[in-house]
């Protein structure tokens, strides 16, 4: 009886266990196949808090969850990378992929950030974007390198697949999350999207689009036919090419050379730079004074038609530095260590999003709050409490990033000194220096002056101590407190020797002149009791 109790009780617990295992972790699948996930959703055109938050969503078609570990997304028709994946895809459900960080829909976690591509991310005339998983296969693409097929860069309204493949514009009704900046999202970031449309093409090269809308509170179908028809293309297209991202002061080539011409029109192309400023010519150069978004665009005129494409300008600030950092203080690491950031110029800078990392093998970057500001000349002070990175005094690194991912400034330094902060000098070089002054100017002695001004270039900064520096030396040890008996000439001379020692200009430290003396004490010692002898 207690046999077959057992027996009911371990099949039970197989039975138990079988089920919890499948529950709990259900299966994972490493082999796909083209379409089990789509791109579904992109966001090219950024949202109204900056151009610089685009977002794509894929979907996964099959009801099994997806590995994404070694998948890559790419652009440039899978020349260039964007962004490499990580992380499962649940079944028949979502996959957000947001631009620089997660900041980018602020109340949607996505699954992946970072910086697309080269930073310069999706350009507004087109892209062809390829999904390859971890062994290079092409598991979906979307072939847009003349024209995005949908979206709408003045509304920032995402561009959705519907269920047939064909692209459109989100309806602005059904939408959902919300940007950087706390305004709606005119997208549907992990939900289903707003338009399923059926397309038909005609025999006169014009589109019938019959799209269904979806509802806004519930996302059901709801069936309101609605017929545009997209004429064939004209004779001349504007196009301004890829999104520029600079820093103030630079030169921005602006080409419009990529535009159609296809009848050999006599064209003008003339430029709005978007800061009161315009220009003509097909290729033209200009200087942004001031940080900030702005939007060029390029108008094409054959006299009769005109045809104008636009681009986002990102200008990001200069004179934004690392200027002084505490690694080891005298105390606690992780309550003392400090950063300072200078602003060079004679206004205010506004930080936000911002980060500054410890190198990419330290702790989680600190971004910087919304609305954070530096004033002009001034100096910011971050606690390690504050932005949880921890210097490491063995040598590290630090860098200050433009919210798009470009550095802004990197300093990296050997094995720091305790008690010492990094001061950057007037040559842009560094040394350390006991003289910390968090929040004002930096300080050095002269024998903390590197003999080498120019050894050390930015824009990676290292700092550098090319000449010890030195303690006050101890004072020196006044021989008349030696015993009186020291008077033969052995004694005076082991005396002198002590002195000379002593005196040495070159003295390198106390412990080994007292290792001398006590050693010529010791010579002493046997020279007396040596002498003792011989008179016994």
């Amino acid at each position: 009886m207690k046999r077959k109790s057992l027996k009911i009780i371990l099949s039970g617990a197989g039975l138990f266990f079988i089920s919890f295992y499948f529950i709990f972790f259900p299966k994972i699948s490493y082999g796909t196949a083209t379409g089990d996930v789509i791109i579904n959703e992109v966001a090219w055109m950024g949202t109204k808090a900056s151009f610089s938050d685009e977002w794509i969503e894929l979907f996964n078609k099959t009801s099994e969850t997806i590995n994404l570990e070694g998948w890559v997304l790419y652009e440039a028709g899978g020349d260039t990378k964007i962004i490499s994946l990580v992380g499962n895809i649940s079944p028949n459900n979502y996959y957000l992929i947001e631009r620089t960080d997660d900041s980018t829909i602020s109340d949607i976690k996505a699954d992946v950030s970072g910086s697309f591509g080269d930073g310069n991310g999706l350009a507004n005339a087109g892209e062809r974007l390829v999904l390859k998983d971890a062994a290079g296969n092409i598991i979906d693409e979307i072939d847009a390198l003349s024209v995005w097929p949908a979206g709408k860069n003045d509304l920032k309204a995402s561009m959705e697949k519907a269920t047939d493949g064909s692209w459109q514009t989100n309806n602005q009704i059904t939408i959902n999350g919300k940007d950087a900046l706390g305004n709606p999202i005119i997208g549907t970031p992990r939900s289903q999207n707003s338009i399923l449309t059926i397309q038909t093409i005609q025999t006169d090269n014009s589109i019938n689009a019959t799209t269904t809308q979806t509802s806004s509170s519930n996302q059901t179908s709801l069936p309101t036919p609605e017929t545009q028809s997209i004429n064939s293309p004209e004779s001349f297209t504007a196009d301004a090419g890829k999104d520029v991202q600079a820093k103030a002061g630079q030169t921005v080539i602006f080409d419009g050379s990529n535009s159609s011409n296809p009848n050999n029109s006599q064209l003008t192309y003339k430029w709005n730079f978007g800061d009161g400023q315009t220009g003509e010519g097909i290729k033209i150069e200009h200087n942004y004074k001031y940080e900030g978004d702005y939007i060029a665009a390029l108008i094409i005129s054959d006299g009769v038609a005109a045809k104008t494409d636009q681009l986002n300008v990102q200008i990001l600030p200069t004179g934004i530095f690392i200027n002084e950092f505490m690694p080891s203080p005298i105390g606690k690491d992780i309550e003392a260590e400090w950063i300072e950031i200078f602003n060079d110029n004679n206004r205010l800078i506004n930080l936000s999003q911002w980060k500054l990392d410890d190198g990419p093998d330290g702790s989680k970057a600190f971004i910087f709050h919304e609305e954070t500001f530096i004033s002009g000349k001034g100096y910011l002070i971050l606690s390690r409490p504050t932005t949880k990175l921890a210097l490491n005094n063995k040598g590290g690194e630090i860098d200050l990033i433009y919210p798009n991912g470009e550095i802004a400034d990197k300093i990296a330094y050997d094995k720091a000194l305790e008690g010492f902060s990094a001061g950057r000098k007037t040559d842009g070089t560094f040394s350390w220096t006991e003289n910390s002054t968090p929040g004002g100017k930096n300080i050095f002695n002269s024998a903390e002056e590197p003999e080498n001004k120019n050894s050390v270039k930015m824009p990676v900064n290292k700092v550098i101590l090319e000449k010890q520096i030195q303690k006050s030396s101890p004072a020196p040890i006044n021989l008349a407190d030696l015993k009186s008996e020291i008077n033969s000439p052995i004694q005076s001379q082991i005396a002198a020797s002590i002195s000379g020692i002593i005196q040495k200009e070159n003295l390198k430290t106390l412990l080994g002149a007292g290792a001398v003396i006590i050693a010529s004490l010791i010579l002493f010692a046997v020279y007396k009791i040596m002498k003792k002898s011989e008179s016994n």
